[in-house]
C-alpha cells in the first residue's frame, strides 16, 4: 500500500438469523443478531434495540464510514458514535440497527482495498432483508443514517430502493474522496506542526492522480502516466517528510510503480473516479445532510453545497441541510475540529445534534 488515507484515531439477501436477548440497564431491549448477506456468502453481525411495549416501531439502520469500523461506529473503545445515536434514538421510540462491517468484529469476509461501494450496499441490503421479517419495524418509517463514507452507501442503497423513507447523511461527502482528502492535506496536518511547503508537495500527488484517474485514456495509458507522475513527484520529498506525514495518518512510498498499480485496484480507483452527486442526483426520499462547522475531514463547504446541488438538480425538494456551529466530524463540540480532540473530549457527541435528527426523522411522512 503506497497511500493510507485514515486520520488518526480514526481517522445484509433473507437467511437464516440468531440472536440472544437482554434487557438494557434503560427502557428499551437489546437483541445481539446475525443474519446473512446470500450473495456474499457472509454472515453479519450486529446489535438491534428497540422499545420495550408493542410496536412496530420507526426503524433506522446505522452505516459506518470508512475504515475498520465496528457497530459501534468505532475503532476503539473511546468513542462509540453509533451506540450513543443508538441509545437516544431507542430511548425515544425507534428501533435501531448497527453492525460490525464486512471483516470487522463478528462479521465475516473481507475489508480491504478490493472492497467496493457495491459490496457494501450488498450487506446493508441483506440488513433490510433481516429486518423486513421482524414485526417490531414500521416498514412505512423505515430510514438510513450514513456516517461520512457511510452516508455515501445510504444513498446508494436508497436509490435502489424506493420503500427506503428516508437518508440522514452525517458529515458525508458531496464531492469526490481524492478532493477531499487534498482539503485534509491543506488543514489537518498544519495542527501537528506541519509546514505548509511540505503538504504542498503531497497535494500535488493527490490532485494529480485525479486529473489523470479522470481522464478517458485506457487503464494502461492511465497507470503508466500516474507511475511516472509519482516518481517525478516523490523525488521532492525528503524521506523526514514522509515520516512526519506517516506519524499523522498519511502513509506515503516511494516505489512508483506500487503506487500506480494500487490507484487500479477497485477501492481506490472508486475512491478516486466516482463523483457523489451522481448518486444523490437520483434520490427521491427525504434527505437530511449534517456536518459539524468545524469538521476538518469532511468540511461543510464544499460537500454541502455539492449535496444540495445534486438534489435540486434530481428535483428533489425534500431535503434540508444543516452545518452545526462548533462540532466536529464526531459531532462533539470541538474548538478547532481537530482530530486530536476526538479522543479528548469528555462529552462525545452533542445533545443538540442528537436532538435535531431525532425531530427531523419524526416529521417524515409514512411511505
Amino acid at each position: 500500500m503506497l497511500i493510507q488515507v485514515k486520520i488518526v484515531l480514526n481517522i445484509f439477501l433473507l437467511g437464516l438469523f440468531s440472536c440472544s436477548i437482554s434487557f438494557s440497564d434503560t427502557s428499551y431491549i437489546t437483541e445481539n443478531i446475525s443474519f446473512y448477506n446470500k450473495s456474499a456468502n457472509i454472515k453479519i453481525a450486529g446489535t438491534l434495540t428497540y422499545p420495550k411495549g408493542k410496536g412496530p416501531f420507526p426503524t433506522v439502520i446505522l452505516i459506518p464510514g470508512s475504515g475498520d469500523t465496528n457497530r459501534d461506529g468505532s475503532d476503539n473503545m473511546i468513542n462509540r458514535p453509533f451506540f450513543e445515536i443508538a441509545n437516544y434514538l431507542t430511548a425515544n421510540g425507534m428501533a435501531v440497527l448497527r453492525c460490525d462491517k464486512r471483516g470487522v468484529g463478528e462479521s465475516e469476509g473481507v475489508l480491504d482495498f478490493t472492497t467496493t461501494l457495491a459490496d457494501l450496499v450488498s450487506d446493508i441490503k441483506a440488513s433490510i432483508d433481516f429486518l423486513n421479517n421482524n414485526p417490531i419495524v414500521d416498514k412505512k418509517h423505515f430510514g438510513l443514517i450514513g456516517h461520512s463514507y457511510g452516508g455515501l452507501v445510504a444513498a446508494k442503497v436508497a436509490e435502489d430502493l424506493p420503500s427506503i423513507s428516508f437518508i440522514v447523511l452525517l458529515a458525508s461527502p458531496g464531492i469526490k474522496q481524492g478532493n477531499i482528502v487534498s482539503q485534509q492535506l491543506s488543514d489537518i496536518p498544519k495542527i501537528f506542526g506541519v509546514s505548509d511547503k511540505t503538504t504542498d508537495k503531497f497535494q500535488i500527488i493527490i490532485d494529480s492522480t485525479m486529473i489523470l484517474m479522470s481522464s478517458k485514456e485506457n487503464s494502461k495509458i492511465q497507470t503508466e502516466k500516474i507511475e511516472k507522475m509519482y516518481e517525478r513527484q516523490i523525488k521532492q520529498v525528503t524521506n523526514n517528510e514522509i515520516e512526519t506525514m506517516k506519524k499523522i495518518g498519511y502513509v506515503f512510498q516511494r516505489e512508483a510503480h506500487l503506487y500506480s498499480r494500487m490507484t487500479m485496484m477497485p477501492f481506490w480507483h472508486e475512491f478516486y473516479t466516482l463523483d457523489p452527486k451522481t448518486i444523490y442526483a437520483q434520490l427521491k426520499c427525504p434527505v437530511l445532510s449534517v456536518i459539524g462547522e468545524n469538521d476538518l475531514q469532511v468540511r461543510p463547504s464544499p460537500n454541502q453545497e455539492a449535496i444540495e446541488m445534486a438534489l435540486k438538480e434530481g428535483n428533489n425538494e425534500k431535503y434540508t441541510i444543516m452545518t452545526m456551529k462548533g462540532l466536529n466530524h464526531l459531532f462533539q463540540k470541538s474548538k478547532s475540529g481537530s482530530p486530536i480532540e476526538y479522543n479528548r473530549n469528555l462529552e462525545t457527541m452533542s445533545k443538540s445534534f442528537l436532538d435535531k435528527i431525532y425531530n427531523w426523522i419524526f416529521k417524515q411522512p409514512d411511505t
